[in-house]
């Protein structure tokens, strides 16, 4: 098991000074080789889940279980050495650094994890021709399709060798073509090199190709025999 959710809480204060309730003793298990899709309705929590399991964000109750060990109280030094050398992370918007080229951009998280640049340079251009754009290594973002963004955002989740994928509707931007080319991608990749994804999605169709798929709703997760 990568990372286990157990039980886990999450509520937002409101500016009444109440309390919302998001997510309430919810608990997933996310296997490596496997993605998992969750759908559901816009601000159901979504969003909040992956940002839990990717541990950019705290619960209020439960536990997060990465690899073995409870990870719920390390500080935010340990969880960030997490993120950087265990985690990848693709978004709706690709959030390329418009400064850097495509390979600066699929390099730069391997620099900050301590790769030589040499090494990291190496691995960026075997992941952009992985993802099929090699050819686009020295463009900036703005020189770059939509579909290339993407694919080069991928490129980059995927740099530091990753045991866990989180993706957040990142076909939202695609037109039909380009978002089918990614999720080829997001997928083939996924059980080639052996890591976990978590996808959040509105696309059913992209649900039903996951290994397993969960509805988002009232607080909890519900599996879906597609």
């Amino acid at each position: 098991m990568v990372i286990s959710a157990i039980n886990i809480g999450k509520s937002y204060l409101e500016g009444t000074g109440s309390r919302l309730i998001v997510l309430e003793d919810l608990s997933i298990d996310v296997e490596g080789g496997k993605v998992i899709a969750i759908t559901g309705e816009s601000g159901v929590g979504k969003s909040t889940l992956l940002h839990i399991l990717g541990l950019l964000d705290t619960v209020d109750s439960g536990r997060i279980i990465f690899n073995g060990e409870d990870v719920s109280s390390l500080n935010d030094s340990q969880l960030s050495r997490i993120r950087n050398s265990d985690f990848g992370f693709i978004f709706q918007f690709h959030y390329l650094l418009p400064e850097f080229d495509a390979l600066e951009n699929v390099a730069l998280p391997a620099l900050l994890a301590g790769m030589s640049r040499p090494e990291a340079e190496s691995r960026a251009k075997e992941l952009l021709s992985a993802v099929g754009v090699a050819e686009r290594a020295g463009h900036f973002p703005n020189a770059l399709s939509g579909g290339e963004q993407q694919r080069v955002a991928l490129a980059r989740a995927l740099i530091n060798n990753p045991r866990l994928v989180l993706a957040d509707e990142p076909t939202g931007n695609l037109d039909p073509k380009n978002e089918d080319k990614l999720i080829d991608l997001l997928f083939g990749l996924t059980r080639e090199f052996g890591m976990a994804v978590v996808l959040a999605t509105h696309n059913m169709a992209i649900a039903r190709r996951a290994d397993q798929s969960y509805l988002l709703r009232e607080k909890h997760l519900e599996e879906v025999i597609c």
